[in-house]
């Protein structure tokens, strides 16, 4: 059987391995929450399970609860959404991975810039699809092409994206 986890991360822009390290760090080094969440939306992590760990360890840390294995994994569970993440194994592995701090600010940037590209497909898509109505008149997409492209580009993460690729 083909995982569709793995064709979808080969037609889209992702580092599932990136993903992993950042989201084992964040077990490992509850403090990191505090960089990362200002670094990454949640939709920057590319695997739905990896949203859903990450999310989890938001809430956790908004609710000023600890951020380790047992609380993600109790509030999982709790919520009903341990299985969506392909159950306590999961977070087993990633809690066992050796990862250090020292790469952190490197690995969120690289997970930005694969959701920024996503955002750039996505927004590549919806061109297409404005094209093939014929209702709307040629100035009237380009307008709105224009705009999003514009909205785009004056997101925050993508404009702290932009500045620290330079």
């Amino acid at each position: 059987m083909i995982n569709k986890d793995f064709i979808k991360s080969k037609l889209f822009p992702c580092n599932v391995l990136a993903e992993q390290v950042v989201l084992a760090i964040l077990i490992k080094h509850p403090s990191s929450i505090n960089f990362i969440s200002q670094v990454l939306p949640i939709e920057a992590f590319f695997l739905q399970k990896h949203q859903i760990i990450y999310e989890t360890a938001l809430i956790l840390n908004k609710n000023e609860q600890i951020i380790d294995l047992v609380t993600i994994a109790t509030w999982l569970q709790d919520n009903n959404l341990i299985n969506l993440i392909g159950g306590l194994k999961t977070l087993i592995i990633l809690s066992e991975k050796t990862v250090s701090l020292i790469n952190l600010k490197q690995y969120t940037q690289l997970l930005k810039e694969k959701y920024n590209r996503r955002l750039l497909i996505n927004l590549g898509k919806e061109i297409i699809k404005l094209s093939f109505q014929t209702s709307l008149s040629v100035n009237s997409i380009i307008d709105k092409i224009y705009k999003e492209i514009y909205l785009l580009s004056t997101k925050e993460n993508f404009n702290n994206l932009s500045r620290t690729s330079e």
